[in-house]
């Protein structure tokens, strides 16, 4: 330290004539709980058995459920004050405990108006003296229902500056009927109001009034008190009516518990019970003894200490109008050991809450030391004074409002449809809790979770803080608790109203598939009026924005999601699957749920969302000298291409098929097979050197049928032969047929058709109507002929009439013309024409064709009925 530049070569040296201030040391010290119990003595409470409950439920108080070591003092008050008994730590003994509680036998003959609340609140005060500090004041008092009595704003006003300055807590325990004006002393001073109900069965008070008064005391001490891992727990709370059978049950005993295990019989009169008997784990139904106490209320049972299953049959004489409680409470093995639970609702400080703003909320907390208790069933009751009971399920799931964040071991549910008044009145429900359950697990520790990204990479974010992180948890032992939760006022809604929204959404999540370029939410399905088991919501509103300030602040403003899945039953899991086309956005989405009158439930969380663009095709990278070149790939077939190519090579293929079948039909119906017969018959002509540069023979058919041309038989041909110098040296030309040859007359020649020559020469295609016979030389034929004309058109005239009407064919010798002439053209159109022979229609039998070929004749096969026709003509 001298070293230091502050003191190095004797800067800042000492000065040896000041002393060092001398040390100032605190103690603190933990005091022991003290509790003092202000009672109202006055006419109030002489009537039926009030000062009897109020006094006896002390020494029941003091002597089964305050631990040892506490400090109470008692006082009672009416015109003035008495101090009964000063703070004296509670005593293990039996005795002791019971000497403690010593009050009067009756209560003071006080009017309602002669009550002085100042005197009471300065006794207790000067009672407690220097300890008053750190004291909780349990003040039980009352008025007569529809009293008007009550303390001034100036008596309020000094009680609670009073109560603060000496850093005293009030809390007011109201019986028979509240005081007005006095529960803001409580509130004021950080305590709280409990009611206690006077509830009468005829001129007597129900014993469960006793039972409340009790509870209100315990209630008081576990949640002022520092030390509850030192109270006693209670294993088993049922009330049994009087109805003539045996009261029967069981508790368990497990392993953290099982010193000073107690079980108590309250009743209204001794002779409502007879027999008592207790089954051991493992044992028979025995009978016990049952030992009276001083609150000439109650029978009690020493239970030895056995962990296990116990049950009891108790023998209930009571009347029908009254009943029997039975409990039992056992002390922890150690302080840190045993699950505890707490129970409390959302009721302001004077115990009241008001449905037609809010909903009755009821909390409970299961813990085991400072570990949290989950997966536990927990069952909250509220029961009116007329024995009207609701239960109602809590849970610890983090999924619904007002339970936010699972495996914190607190258990919650909203409570509704209690029913509803038209004038607003109040009802005081009486609330208990029930733990057991054999699938408890005590959390060991929690990994937490890292905070949620804005955006999430891999579609998954940590959701909402409704879990704390990933737990570890180890099995709790069976187990079985009944907890007294006091009293709350609720002020019932007007019937006809649907006020309660159906419950937030708070597990919201959201999974983005690239690929598909869809987003996937899931989140757990709420219910109608907050929660409501067995309901659902009517519908969802799902809607998104850009700004999450916008989504949060403005809901109804925002882009809305229009289609989504249907409402499922409270707490079923759902999930809706939408699809997006804005890429690399961030997006943020919200849903709640709509009942059927219109109530919306305020907006879940918020879910950060971005859907990337799809990925464009990679192009190759170009190749290296040291890497081989990298092969392109091919981009991602699609299917719907596929199925258009598909579709148009199947359309091209059935248009083809239709082509060819088209085709093949007409081509059918134009050309003929060729094994088909021809009705007609061939005449083989010849083209005369003046129309061509060579013969071309051809073959002309005709219509037989359509012509009127019948075919002469074989008996009916004869065949008449020429030389070839015969032909050439005829000055006539080619001979004609010796007239009246047996069936050599021919018929009407058929319709030329122009367009059915096949010839190589154009000029060969103009026919006249003059057909010409010709052979080679050296050869002979039958033949008709004439002279040949050039005629740029065709004939059309059925006898082989040229177009212009004048054109004739000679035959076989006959004379179409005037007598004497060579058969050939008319000269002269207007002569008339006259046959020197056979008429056309006498040509013979059409089943036979003439056949004139070169020194034979020959006779081919007849014709067959039906055949085509052929109209062509075709080159040879």
């Amino acid at each position: 330290m001298e070293t230091h530049e502050d003191f190095l070569l004797r800067n800042n040296p000492p000065n040896a004539s000041l002393a060092p201030p001398p040390p100032a040391l605190r103690v603190v010290k933990a005091s022991a709980d003290r509790l003092f119990l202000l009672l109202e003595s006055s006419a109030t409470m002489r009537h039926q058995e009030r000062w009897d409950f109020v006094s006896n439920s002390l020494r029941k108080f003091v002597n089964w459920d305050v631990p040892t070591g506490v400090q109470v003092g008692i006082g009672h008050f009416g015109t003035i004050y008495r101090t009964d008994r000063n703070l004296t730590a509670v005593p293990d003994s039996r005795v002791g405990r019971g000497e403690l509680a010593n009050l009067p036998p009756i209560a003071d003959d006080v009017t309602e108006d002669k009550k002085s609340w100042r005197a009471a609140v300065d006794g207790a005060l000067a009672a407690l003296g220097d300890r008053a500090a750190g004291t909780t004041l349990v003040w039980v008092t009352g008025n007569q229902p529809n009293s008007r009595s009550q303390p001034t704003y100036g008596d309020v006003q000094y009680i609670i500056g009073t109560l603060k300055e000496r850093k005293v807590r009030l809390v007011l325990v109201f019986y028979p009927s509240v005081t007005p004006g006095l529960a803001r002393a409580a509130t004021e001073t950080g305590g709280e109001v409990i009611t206690v109900d006077d509830v009468r069965l005829g001129d007597q008070t129900s014993i469960s009034v006793f039972q409340a008064l009790a509870d209100a005391y315990l209630l008081a001490l576990e949640r002022y008190c520092s030390e509850r891992g030192r109270l006693r727990v209670r294993l088993e709370e049922r009330q049994f009516v009087g109805d003539g059978r045996q009261a029967r049950g069981s508790f368990l005993v497990d392993s953290t518990l099982g010193v000073n295990t107690t079980m108590t019989v309250l009743y209204h009169d001794r002779s409502d019970i007879g027999y008592v008997k207790l089954k051991r784990p493992g044992g028979e139904m025995e009978p016990v003894y049952t030992y009276p106490d001083s609150t000439n209320h109650l029978q009690y049972v020493k239970i030895d200490t056995v962990h296990g299953q116990w049950e009891y049959e108790i023998d209930n004489l009571a009347p029908s109008h009254s009943s029997v409680f039975v409990q039992v409470t056992s002390s922890p093995a150690s302080t840190a050991g045993t699950v505890r639970a707490q129970v409390w609702t959302n009721a302001d400080r004077t115990g009241r809450v008001n449905t037609t703003t809010q909903p009755l909320a009821v909390y409970a907390s299961v813990m085991q030391a400072s570990a949290p208790v989950m997966d536990a069933e927990v069952w909250a009751t509220l029961t009116r004074p007329n024995g009207e009971e609701t239960r109602v399920q809590l849970l610890d799931n983090g999924l619904a409002e007002p339970d936010v964040l699972r495996g914190d071991g607190v258990y919650s549910r909203y409570v509704t449809g209690l029913g509803s008044a038209l004038d607003g009145s109040e009802v005081l429900l009486t609330l208990r809790l029930t733990v057991g359950g054999a699938a408890g697990r005590v959390v060991t520790g929690r990994r937490l979770q890292p905070a949620p990204r804005a955006v999430p990479v891999d579609g998954s974010p940590s959701c909402c803080g409704s879990s704390v992180g990933e737990i570890t948890s180890v099995p709790v032992s069976d187990l079985r608790r009944e907890v007294a939760g006091g009293t709350v006022r609720v002020v019932l809604p007007p019937p006809g109203r649907d006020l309660l929204p159906p419950s937030r959404v708070t597990d919201l999540r959201s999974r983005v598939d690239p690929t598909k370029q869809t987003i996937t939410f899931n989140w757990t399905a709420p219910g109608d009026d907050l929660d409501r088991p067995n309901t659902r919501v009517e519908r969802y509103e799902v809607r998104y924005s850009e700004s999450r300030d916008q989504l949060r602040d403005h809901f109804s403003d925002c882009m809305g999601v229009p289609t989504w899945s249907e409402p499922e039953p409270a707490g079923a899991a759902s999930s809706a699957t939408v699809g997006v086309r804005t890429f690399d956005t961030l997006l943020f989405f919200g849903i709640r749920g709509v009942d059927a009158a219109g109530n919306a439930a305020p907006v879940s969380n918020l879910v950060a969302v971005v859907v990337p663009a799809p990925p464009p095709t990679p192009s190759p990278p170009p190749p290296t000298g040291t890497t081989s070149p990298v092969q392109p790939t091919a981009p991602p077939f699609d299917n719907r291409l596929l199925l258009i190519v598909l579709l148009c090579v199947a359309g091209v293929i059935v248009l083809c098929v239709l082509l060819v079948m088209y085709y093949f039909l007409l081509y059918k119906r134009r050309k003929p097979a060729p094994d088909e017969g021809l009705q007609g018959y061939v005449n083989t002509v010849a083209m005369t050197t003046e129309l061509s540069r060579e013969s071309t023979p051809v073959k002309v058919p005709f219509d037989h049928e359509r012509e009127g041309f019948s075919t002469p038989t074989a008996q009916e041909i004869s065949s008449q032969r020429w030389a070839a110098p015969d032909i050439l040296q005829s000055p006539r030309g080619a001979p004609v047929p010796a007239a009246g040859g047996p069936g050599l007359g021919l018929g009407r020649a058929g319709r030329a058709r122009y367009n059915s020559y096949q010839t190589p020469y154009v000029e060969d295609m103009a026919y006249d109507g003059r057909s010409l016979g010709s052979t080679p030389p050296g050869g002979s034929v039958a033949s008709l002929a004439s002279a040949g004309r050039p005629r740029p058109d065709m004939t059309d005239s059925p006898w082989g009439r040229g177009a212009d009407g004048r054109a004739r064919l000679a035959t076989s010798g006959e004379s179409w013309g005037r007598p004497g002439e060579p058969a050939g053209r008319l000269d002269s159109p207007g002569e008339p024409w006259t046959r020197g022979g056979a008429s056309p229609g006498s040509l013979g039998s059409q089943s036979s064709r003439a056949d004139m070929s070169c020194g034979d004749l020959g006779l081919p096969s007849p014709a067959r009925p039906g055949d085509r026709r052929r109209r062509n003509v075709t080159q040879v």
